[in-house]
C-alpha cells in the first residue's frame, strides 16, 4: 500500500486553534490507520496566534506535519495570512503526493477549492471525511452549493450519519459510517470530586446558533440539590463571556450547584468529564444541520461510561446508540432537567460492549475502503 496522507486541524497540544470535536474524531481515524500502513503524514493547517514555522513531529510510525501559523494583527495582515495559509498547504501537498497516495482530508470549508486541485494535479485516491455540511448552520444557501460541489470530488467517504451518505453520496461512491471514537475508555482516572453529588457535565460549543450551552444552563433551576451541573467548552471571548453571565444570575435561582469549569482537553477532559455521571448533548433540536450532524460528544460521554441526555434528533435516535441515550423532545429547560434525573446513575450499563463492536466493525471496512479499486 502506498503512502496515507491526512489532513485537516489537528493538534497534540493546547494551543492551536482546533474544534475539541473534530481533534477527538481525527485522533481516533489516526489509530485505525496506524495499523494500516507504515508511511502515515498527518498534515494540519491548525493555527497558534503566533508566527511559527513549520513543525515536524515524528512518533512511532506517523509523522506530524504542523504548517506554518501566522499572527492575525490587523485586518491587512488577516488576508495576507490567509493567502500565505493557502500557498503553504498546496505547496506541501505538492512536495508530498505522489501517484497511488491515498489522500484522507477532515471535510472544512477551508478546503473548498483544495480537491479540485488536487484531482487536477495529482493521481491519489480522494477519500473525504464528512461529519457535518456545515453551510446549514451558517445557513448559507450560496456556500451551500459551492459546500456540496468540493465534496462530489471525492472518490470514497467517511461519513459520521447515514443521513448524510443520502444526501451527498449521488453516485454511490464507497463510503463508512463513523460517527465518532468507538474506544472504551477504561484507564484510570484523577478523582476530582467526593462530595456524593451526580455530577452533570455540558462539553461544547459556546456558539448560540447550537443553542446547548445556555439550554443546558438554565435545566439547572429545575434540578435539586442532589446535582452539580458543569459547564465546560469554548467559544468567542464574547460568547465565554455571556455563557460566565447566564452562569452567575443562574446560579442565584438554583438548588443545584452550577459552575463553568472553562476549556479541558486531551488528559484534562478526560480526567474531569470520567468523574462526572452524565453528559449533556442539548443542541436545538429544531435547527437545521441537526439533519446531517451527529454530535461525537455523545460518543466521547458514552466512551468515558457516562450516560447521556440528548435532544431527540433522528440521526442519534435512529442510530445504533439510540436505545442507550435519553432523549428529550423539546428544547425546553424542565424537560431537560426531567430526562436528567430520570437516569439511575446506580444501574449498571454495559456501554463497553457495543462500543468494542463498533470499533471492530469500523477498522474492517476502513481497511477496506483503503485497499479495494
Amino acid at each position: 500500500m502506498n503512502k496515507i496522507i491526512y489532513l485537516g486541524h489537528y493538534s497534540l497540544d493546547n494551543e492551536r486553534k482546533v474544534s475539541p470535536a473534530g481533534n477527538t474524531m481525527m485522533n481516533y481515524v489516526i489509530n485505525v490507520l496506524e495499523n494500516q500502513t507504515q508511511e502515515l503524514y498527518i498534515i494540519s493547517i491548525a493555527q497558534k496566534n503566533k508566527n511559527l514555522s513549520k513543525e515536524i513531529s515524528n512518533l512511532d510510525n506517523k509523522k506530524i506535519i504542523y504548517l506554518p501559523s501566522y499572527k492575525n494583527d490587523g485586518i491587512f495582515n488577516k488576508l495576507i495570512n490567509r493567502y500565505k495559509r493557502k500557498r503553504d498547504l498546496y505547496n506541501e501537498l505538492n512536495d508530498l503526493l505522489e501517484d497511488g497516495d491515498i489522500l484522507i482530508v477532515y471535510h472544512s470549508l477551508a478546503f473548498i477549492n483544495l480537491l479540485r486541485y488536487i484531482k487536477n494535479k495529482k493521481n491519489v485516491k480522494l477519500i473525504l471525511q464528512v461529519c457535518e455540511i456545515y453551510a446549514d448552520v451558517l445557513e448559507n444557501e450560496k456556500i451551500k452549493e459551492k459546500e456540496i460541489k468540493c465534496i462530489q470530488q471525492a472518490d470514497k467517504y467517511i461519513f459520521s450519519t447515514n443521513r448524510l451518505e443520502e444526501i451527498l453520496n449521488k453516485k454511490n461512491k464507497e463510503f463508512v459510517i463513523c460517527m465518532g471514537d468507538y474506544r472504551y475508555n477504561s484507564e484510570e482516572y484523577t478523582k476530582l470530586f467526593d462530595d456524593n453529588l451526580i455530577h452533570v457535565v455540558y462539553a461544547g460549543t459556546f456558539d448560540p446558533r447550537k443553542g446547548g450551552a445556555s439550554t443546558a444552563i438554565l435545566s439547572s433551576m429545575f434540578l435539586n440539590e442532589k446535582y452539580h451541573l458543569h459547564i465546560i467548552g469554548f467559544g468567542s471571548e464574547k460568547q465565554v463571556l455571556e455563557i460566565e453571565k447566564l452562569i452567575k444570575s443562574t446560579s442565584k435561582k438554583c438548588t443545584c450547584k452550577l459552575t463553568y469549569d472553562g476549556l479541558k482537553n486531551g488528559k484534562d477532559y478526560i480526567d474531569f468529564i470520567k468523574n462526572c455521571n452524565i453528559g449533556l448533548s442539548t443542541q436545538n433540536p429544531d435547527a437545521s444541520f441537526n439533519d446531517t450532524s451527529f454530535p461525537s460528544k455523545i460518543l466521547s460521554y458514552m466512551c468515558n461510561g457516562l450516560s447521556v441526555v440528548s435532544a431527540d434528533i433522528p440521526v442519534i435516535s435512529n442510530s445504533v446508540i439510540g436505545k442507550y441515550i435519553a432523549f428529550y423532545k423539546n428544547q425546553d429547560p424542565k424537560e431537560i432537567a426531567d430526562a436528567i434525573m430520570s437516569i439511575d446513575v446506580n444501574k449498571s450499563k454495559n456501554i463497553k460492549r457495543i462500543m468494542d463492536e463498533l470499533d471492530v466493525g469500523l477498522r474492517k471496512s476502513v481497511l477496506k475502503l483503503l485497499i479495494d479499486d
